[in-house]
């Protein structure tokens, strides 16, 4: 299938056809676990380039993986970035899903704003522009990633804005 282009505003990710679009599975899911939908499609944009099919093997994870199985094939599911947003597959136990589940955009979106979610909430005591640095740190396990993050919600509210 070829990819379809979804523009929300300055917001541009490539998709995959799905049953809903992303727009709206952007603007329905995350704010019912008060995250930002401009928030979620720059994580989406940063993590999979917009592909629902997106795999990434994380071999730092492996040792955390361990504690799942013996198997090294389960080992590098549980220790590999999948979908819209990368959900690592260590969650999928956690949040009762497949790893192929996490194929499914509102399932990957979902389980995505949750982990989100937990962040923020370690974050409430900071000013806006922290807790999403540091919910985005907490998300990714990356300092830079955090900044990268901000950064790019700043480009994208002064393309929206000015």
């Amino acid at each position: 299938k070829p990819p379809v282009k979804f523009v929300d505003r300055a917001v541009t990710v490539e998709i995959e056809r799905q049953e809903k679009p992303l727009k709206e599975l952007l603007h329905t899911i995350p704010p019912q676990y008060g995250i930002s939908p401009l928030l979620m499609a720059a994580i989406i944009e940063r993590e999979s380039g917009g592909r629902a099919n997106a795999i990434r093997f994380e071999p730092g994870q492996m040792g955390r993986a361990a504690k799942f199985t013996k198997n090294q094939d389960e080992a590098r599911m549980y220790a590999s970035s999948h979908g819209l947003a990368q959900v690592m597959g260590w969650w999928a136990p956690e949040f009762q899903l497949t790893w192929a589940q996490l194929y499914d955009p509102e399932t990957n979106i979902t389980t995505a704003s949750k982990i989100l979610k937990r962040c923020f909430d370690r974050t409430k005591a900071k000013s806006k522009v922290d807790q999403i640095r540091d919910a985005a740190s907490c998300y990714n396990g990356s300092t830079i990633y955090g900044e990268a993050i901000v950064n790019r919600l700043g480009e994208l509210l002064i393309e929206r804005s000015l």
